[in-house]
């Protein structure tokens, strides 16, 4: 008893401590989020079809011998767009974002012993800056592989599951590759994640 009461300021603060340990033990309010992130899913979906439409209108323009300097710009524009997901595309559907956006040059499957053509921007940007008629053919080829590149990604994107963790780890992924002229545009639907 005596101990009691020399230290009594002691023994209060020990049971609220006790107390407040208990509380926010208790309190379930931390747990983590495993729901499926729709919001993430339906502005992927948005950006996609955005991209497929930019992809139909590129397609027409060359299709119809459009001028170089608008057949470039809608491609800039078509660039930009697939900017706006790439950090999605690169995440979830890696195999894909290599015939979107890959490197301009041929793969080399060594096991299988063949050569795959390069696809995708990279090497469309090449058909077109300059831009001849005589790429038109190979230019349209290349947008309808495109366009059923895109449809991998709305496909896809309906059937996966999108957590909180996934979308941070890949927008984690996409700044560690930071390059200052592919910054990924971060809009407010992803900003309220975080």
């Amino acid at each position: 008893m005596k101990i009691l009461s020399k230290y009594p300021v002691l023994i209060v603060l020990f049971t609220v401590i006790v107390l407040f340990i208990f509380f926010q033990c208790k309190n379930d309010k931390h747990a983590p989020i495993n729901q499926d992130l729709s919001v993430v899913k339906s502005e992927i979906a948005k950006t996609n079809a955005l991209f497929e439409k930019q992809i139909s209108e590129l397609l027409l323009l060359v299709s119809d011998n459009a001028e170089e300097k608008t057949i470039q710009q809608k491609f800039e524009d078509l660039r930009i767009t697939y900017k706006k997901m790439e950090w999605a595309v690169e995440y979830f559907l890696p195999n894909s974002a290599r015939f979107i956006n890959g490197p301009a040059l041929p793969e080399i499957e060594m096991d299988e012993h063949t050569e795959l053509e390069p696809e995708g921007l990279q090497v469309l940007e090449e058909l077109f800056y300059p831009y001849t008629p005589q790429n038109k053919n190979e230019a349209v080829r290349f947008l309808k592989k495109l366009t059923n590149k895109s449809n991998t990604i709305k496909v896809n994107f309906q059937a996966i599951s999108v957590s909180r963790d996934q979308v941070f780890d890949a927008v984690r992924q996409e700044f560690s590759e930071f390059r200052v002229w592919e910054f990924p545009v971060l809009t407010p639907p992803y900003r309220e994640l975080f």
